[in-house]
């Protein structure tokens, strides 16, 4: 069996956290002082205890000679112990971990984290003797009472607020500032956060904002023009919306809807009627009239020439369409980042969502040596808990100590 790494799946209730303890024992009855050396890692503070527990009641069991539990003869033969040899190391065992309980590594993710954090807080510019907040709901009313504070006296970021209002409003998902405003700080506390550029102020983004939206505008004028152009073709020809293939739902029907406006991005999108007459050019049913096909036949060189200009405009629009969407959410989130850095200054307060990113920015690309010497330890066995529940953040952390 390949020892580096090993994978137990199991269902809930099916007993991972006894094949963990069994693990630990093995690992450590070998070598009593390798517990040092160990780390296991798990998500909750009630799964951490139990497994303190039972590593201790264990070895309690074992060292007193009570071998009773079905999994003690087969720890001590994976181990590769005589029964002396296990109860003898058990109580090494037990006596060391006792004595050095602080060197006993079984511990949330978070606490390890915190850990971590203590050690480099002067690297990741976190205040002297700062307290961690667990709770969001403990932090999101102080940064949005910041925020109002700011209205008013910052014109640009005023401007960038009343239009996330209003660009919420317009896509009609609240009306309430203050709900909107929690949710937005509370979705930006978590690990997958967007993030912009600290270089641009809210001064920068209303630049931006406004050449987004004047290509906004200036591409969905050209898709407007196109349609009111090719519809005008198809007019002169003397014929109708319903003589294409698919009537209303077919090219005419496309140019008609897009000749009006406002239109959800959903409906620009050609349908398969449509790409068919572009792709493959059917223009008509088979029952049309021959007189209709002919100046059908006459015109869709010019309709499928405004159709694939078209198809490219939308593709131009729909992209900045989307980013004008969020561009009031991205110009926030500069803002809010720098609310908590000012509200960590003056707290010496830290969410606990900081510290895996700090982590991440400052630590995760020093050489490995470095960090295992501030921590004061090195650990060569890592046992992980619910390793599904691991995030990519918390991973690509722990992977310089792996």
């Amino acid at each position: 069996m390949n020892e580096h790494f090993v994978v137990y799946k199991s269902s809930a209730g099916s007993g991972k956290t006894t094949t963990l303890v069994k693990e630990y024992l093995k690992l450590t009855l070998k070598n009593p002082g390798s517990f040092r050396h160990i780390l296991a890692i798990t998500f909750t503070n009630k799964a951490a205890n139990e497994m303190k527990s039972r590593i201790l009641e264990s070895l309690k069991d074992i060292s007193s000679g009570n071998l009773s539990k079905s999994n003690y003869p087969e720890i001590m033969e994976e181990a590769g112990l005589s029964m002396e040899q296990m109860t003898f190391r058990a109580g090494q065992l037990l006596s060391l971990i006792i004595h050095n309980y602080d060197e006993f590594a079984v511990s949330t993710i978070d606490s390890f984290v915190h850990r971590i954090v203590r050690t480099f807080a002067a690297d990741l510019k976190l205040p002297h003797g700062f307290e961690v907040i667990i709770d969001t709901a403990d932090l999101i009313p102080f940064i949005v009472e910041d925020i109002y504070d700011k209205l008013g006296h910052d014109n640009a970021f005023t401007e960038i607020l009343l239009r996330f209002v209003m660009s919420q409003v317009e896509q009609e998902k609240s009306y309430d500032l203050t709900k909107d405003l929690s949710a937005f700080i509370k979705k930006q506390l978590g690990e997958e956060q967007a993030s912009v550029p600290d270089s641009l102020s809210p001064a920068d983004f209303l630049q931006n904002i406004q050449r987004l939206r004047k290509s906004v505008f200036s591409a969905r004028a050209a898709i407007q023009k196109q349609a009111r152009q090719s519809l005008e073709v198809i007019k002169e020809a003397g014929l109708l919306v319903n003589d294409f293939f698919y009537g209303k739902n077919g090219v005419g029907g496309y140019f008609k809807r897009l000749s009006e406006w406002p239109l959800a991005l959903k409906s620009l999108l050609p349908n398969s009627y449509v790409v068919k007459a572009i792709e493959q050019d059917v223009w008509y049913s088979a029952t049309t009239k021959s007189d209709i096909k002919i100046r059908i036949d006459g015109i869709s060189p010019k309709l499928k020439s405004s159709l694939e200009a078209i198809r490219k405009n939308i593709s131009f629009y729909a992209i900045r369409q989307l980013v004008y969407n969020n561009i009031y959410e991205m110009a926030l989130i500069g803002e809010i980042r720098q609310l908590f850095g000012s509200f960590t200054e003056r707290t010496r307060k830290v969410h606990i969502s900081e510290f895996n990113k700090r982590i991440h920015r400052e630590i995760a690309g020093q050489p490995v040596p470095f960090i295992y010497e501030r921590l004061g330890r090195r650990y060569r066995y890592f046992l992980i808990d619910e390793f599904q529940d691991t995030s990519l953040l918390q991973w690509n952390n722990l992977l310089p100590l792996l």
